[in-house]
C-alpha cells in the first residue's frame, strides 16, 4: 500500500529543473553571477567618469546618452522587482519542503525499526497552522504530488533521493537570486551615479554657452 507524502510546487520543480522526470545535467558547469545575467540579456552598467571623453569615445549627444542611461535605469529597477519577487517565491516553497522531508523522516524511521507498530499514526499540514491525522499502513512506495494534477509513486529511497535534491536545488537557487539582486543593486547604482555626472554636464554645457553668447 502506498502513501501521498507531500505536494511540490509545480512553479519551483520548473524553475530548478529538478524532480523525478528532470532533463537538467548535473555535469553542467555554473555560472557565476555575470555568466548568468549576460545570459539573461541583462549587461553591466559602463561607469562614466570623464563625461565628454565618454560622448567622444560613444560618438553621441550628451542629450541621447542621458536617455539611454535613464531607459537602462528603468530596465534595471523592473529587473530587480521581478528577482526579488522570484525570491520570495522560492522562500515560500522551502518551508513546505522542510515539513515533508520532516514527515518523510519519521516515516522512513518508523519503516527500519521492527518495533513499529502499524498502521502508523502521524500528523501532517493540511494549511497555515491547521493538521490533520492520518493512518498509515507499512508501505515500500510513496505517492509524491507535483503539482498541476500529477502524482508519481516512488519507492522510499527515491522520494528521500528527489526531496534532497530538491532542497539543494531550493537553497542554491535562492543564493543565486541573492546575488543577482546584489549585482542589479550595483547597476542602479552606477546608473544613478552616471545619470547625476551626465546631468551635471548638461548644466556646465548650458552655461558655458549662455557665457559665450553673452
Amino acid at each position: 500500500m502506498s502513501a501521498e507524502i507531500a505536494q511540490l510546487d509545480e512553479e519551483t520543480l520548473k524553475s530548478l529543473r529538478l524532480g523525478p522526470h528532470s532533463t537538467s545535467s548535473d555535469d553542467a558547469p555554473a555560472l557565476d553571477v555575470l555568466g548568468r545575467m549576460e545570459k539573461k540579456g541583462v549587461p553591466t552598467a559602463e561607469v562614466i567618469t570623464d563625461v565628454e571623453s565618454w560622448l567622444k569615445e560613444n560618438k553621441v549627444e550628451v542629450d541621447e546618452a542621458h536617455r539611454r542611461v535613464q531607459e537602462n535605469f528603468r530596465k534595471y529597477k523592473l529587473v530587480e522587482s521581478s528577482l526579488q519577487s522570484q525570491r520570495e517565491k522560492v522562500g515560500e516553497n522551502e518551508p513546505e519542503f522542510e515539513q515533508g522531508r520532516a514527515l518523510l523522516d519519521k516515516l522512513v524511521e518508523a519503516v527500519k525499526n521492527p518495533d513499529t507498530e502499524w498502521p502508523l499514526t502521524i500528523q501532517y499540514p493540511i494549511a497555515d497552522q491547521v493538521y490533520a491525522h492520518a493512518t498509515i499502513d507499512k508501505t515500500e512506495t510513496l505517492f509524491v504530488l507535483l503539482g498541476c494534477n500529477t502524482m508519481v509513486e516512488l519507492t522510499i529511497d527515491e522520494t528521500e533521493k528527489m526531496f534532497e535534491k530538491n532542497l539543494t536545488g531550493i537553497q542554491t537557487l535562492t543564493t543565486q537570486l541573492s546575488e543577482e539582486i546584489d549585482f542589479i543593486k550595483d547597476q542602479i547604482t552606477t546608473s544613478e551615479v552616471n545619470l547625476a555626472h551626465l546631468f551635471n554636464y548638461k548644466v556646465a554645457l548650458k552655461k558655458a554657452q549662455a557665457a559665450e553668447q553673452k
